[in-house]
């Protein structure tokens, strides 16, 4: 089956919307050479525009093109005319193809473009209950089966057209140099490594923040120091029930009973024997009264919980590094060891490298500089200008690499309590720095920032390493990044910053470069090659024979005759669209 292209596609970068009001069948509204389009014809148009804008605006904008007739859509138009406009060019373009065909003796006569179209009509029939009731239903919105019928002849049309010009053996068909220039300008091979940010969670939401498996980086003389420095050792028992812990404390002070029969027998909800916790895990309270008595002894606390029914019955014991290589909960320890230095080293990194700001953020530069004079001045607050926005009063944590680059800049040349005006792509922000608010704190947002750090001082030394010409090659298992053979890449599926930096290297020449949110890319451009391009020639002369072959029919368009008056008769904001 040949390739099929839909003319009206390329109708789309002219406007943004359409319509129709009752018209007579009959009339001619344009005429092309021999060619002529009746008001049904012109109301089908009309009508299958309408029908594609109003789901663009419903899924553009959230709204109907009801709603929006009125609103710019560019160059100083409504989206009423933009898209009147758009019909009027769609009527051209078919007059215009159906008589370049008719010049060149190119005619629907392949048996499986007749079929198609026969298929498409009896689909269309079947959807309305039958053929009469499709003519009923066409004709409220002015048009006619034939026009329907018109309308994909015409489309087949344009494929001859195509073909004709810049097929195989097109009259017009673009050389392989014309095509070479495109492919290099718009087109880049390269090979390279990517140090990813983010990394599969395994779910439909696709991609979450890369955590780097610090807790495995410890050595074992490391852990060892941090679970005597900061863990207990204790056997607890937890009660609901103040008089059965009463009871159970008696009984072990007394040495009437241990702890090992208490623990058995069920009296407590909850037991534990050489359990390694560390004071964070306590309240004040209890970690108060249990370092108030000798190890070996016996602490009854008071009520714990925010509800204060939990009493526990606690010793104390000596802490031993054997603990982490003996014992069935061995692996267990050590795991929770590591994972509190974690914890202790993310709390760290946090008071080391974030800060606190508020901000608010104005579209007005005027406003915006009033209001940081002032405050400057001490003649303002900023409190006092705190809902003056929509986005406004707002307080943020955050490391470097979080915010846009002009919002990090400004933020971290402050001390506490200063002020700073900084533009970003969102408009004029107005902020002040806080101090650091401890209770933003999350171990998981701050560690993927660690990670993110790592990866990036990684990416550093393997980028040396590369320039001191280490060859890119497959990474060991466990490497921090992985790696992509030479490849082309269309640049304009790239991120503009990656698209630049590819364009404007050099062969051979070794890059890196950043994505925010995304990763460092590590990469080296290679020539591309005539091979390079047979692999992507179609991909790459597409785009400009839909280029050419609108120009070409474009340039008939100032000939297409318009009868105003029966033209006039069409209204884009009352045309009704199809139903089906």
């Amino acid at each position: 089956m040949k390739r099929f292209y839909r003319p009206l596609l390329l109708l789309l970068a002219l406007a943004t919307a359409l319509s129709f009001a009752s018209c007579s069948a009959g009339d001619a509204v344009m005429r092309y050479g021999e060619q002529e389009l009746l008001e049904s014809d012109y109301a089908y148009l009309m009508a299958t525009v309408k029908e594609y804008y109003d789901y663009y605006a419903q899924y553009y904008y959230g709204s109907t093109l009801d709603s929006i007739w009125d609103t710019e859509a560019g160059n100083g138009v409504t989206f009423a005319d933009a898209l009147t406009e758009t019909v009027q060019n769609s009527g051209k373009m078919m007059l215009v193809v159906e008589q370049l065909c008719a010049d060149a003796g190119l005619t629907i006569d392949d048996a499986e473009t007749l079929a198609e179209i026969d298929e498409y009509m009896q689909d269309l029939s079947d959807q309305y209950g039958g053929d009469d009731a499709m003519e009923i239903e066409l004709a409220k919105i002015g048009t006619t089966p034939d026009a329907v019928e018109r309308y994909e002849r015409y489309n087949q049309l344009f494929t001859l057209l195509r073909e004709y010009r810049y097929g195989e053996n097109g009259v017009a068909r673009l050389s392989r140099e014309e095509v070479m220039t495109s492919f290099l300008s718009s087109y880049a091979k390269a090979e390279g490594y990517l140090f990813s940010y983010l990394a599969s969670n395994g779910s439909s939401s696709g991609r979450t923040p890369y955590q780097y498996d610090f807790a495995s980086d410890y050595a074992k003389a490391d852990v060892e120091a941090f679970l005597l420095s900061d863990f207990y050792c204790v056997d607890y028992l937890r009660f609901n029930d103040e008089e059965d812990a009463k009871s159970a404390y008696d009984a072990l002070t007394d040495g009437s009973d241990t702890f090992e029969s208490l623990a058995a027998s069920g009296i407590a909800p909850s037991a534990e024997m050489d359990a390694y916790v560390t004071a964070d895990e306590f309240s004040k309270s209890l970690f108060d009264g249990l370092n108030a008595v000798d190890e070996g002894t016996w602490y009854l606390s008071g009520g714990e919980g925010t509800d204060g029914s939990s009493y526990y019955v606690i010793c104390r014991k000596p802490v031993s590094a054997s603990a982490l290589t003996e014992g069935e909960n061995a692996e267990k320890v050590d795991e929770k060891v590591r994972a509190a230095m974690v914890t202790r080293d993310a709390k760290e990194y946090f008071d080391e490298n974030y800060i606190t700001v508020r901000h608010i953020l104005y579209t007005d530069e005027t406003k915006a500089k009033e209001v940081y004079d002032a405050l400057q001045a001490g003649t303002t607050t900023f409190a006092e200008h705190e809902g003056e926005t929509a986005d406004s009063g707002v307080q943020y944590t955050f490391t470097h690499g979080s915010m846009v680059e002009e919002f990090d800049e400004a933020a971290y040349g402050l001390s506490v309590g200063q002020y700073a005006l900084a533009q970003t792509d969102y408009g004029w922000h107005v902020i002040t720095r806080l101090e650091l608010d401890e209770t933003a704190f999350t171990e998981a947002d701050v560690t993927a920032a660690m990670s993110r750090e790592k990866m990036q001082a990684e990416a550093d030394k393997v980028y040396a390493d590369l320039q001191n010409g280490t060859p890119f090659a497959n990474p060991a298992d466990g490497a921090l990044y992985a790696y992509s053979e030479p490849s082309v890449l269309e640049l304009s599926q790239q991120n503009e910053d990656f698209r630049e930096a590819l364009l404007n290297a050099a062969d051979g020449e070794l890059i890196r470069i950043e994505v925010p949110g995304y990763g460092i890319y590590l990469l080296r451009k290679h020539e591309l090659t005539d091979d390079d391009l047979d692999e992507n020639y179609e991909a790459v002369e597409d785009p400009l024979i839909e280029t050419a072959l609108y120009d070409y029919i474009e340039k008939n368009f100032d000939a297409v005759r318009i009868d105003n008056a029966v033209e006039s008769r069409f209204d884009i904001r009352t045309a009704k669209t199809m139903t089906r």
